[in-house]
């Protein structure tokens, strides 16, 4: 299961529970994925221009 489908997966109020369980689980392998990568990648999935930003 990937980090996305666990998310889907949970209740709304769960939501910022599992995923602050999901980055600890995943630590290691995300300590290249800095936050600006991070926000710029969910920002182009919702359809933002982050180049206006």
């Amino acid at each position: 299961m990937t980090i996305h489908q666990a998310l889907e997966s949970v209740p709304r109020k769960q939501y910022m529970a599992e995923s602050h369980f999901q980055l600890l689980k995943y630590a290691d392998e995300l300590q290249s994925i800095t936050a600006k990568k991070s926000a710029s990648g969910r920002l182009k999935q919702a359809d933002l221009d982050v180049g206006k930003m």
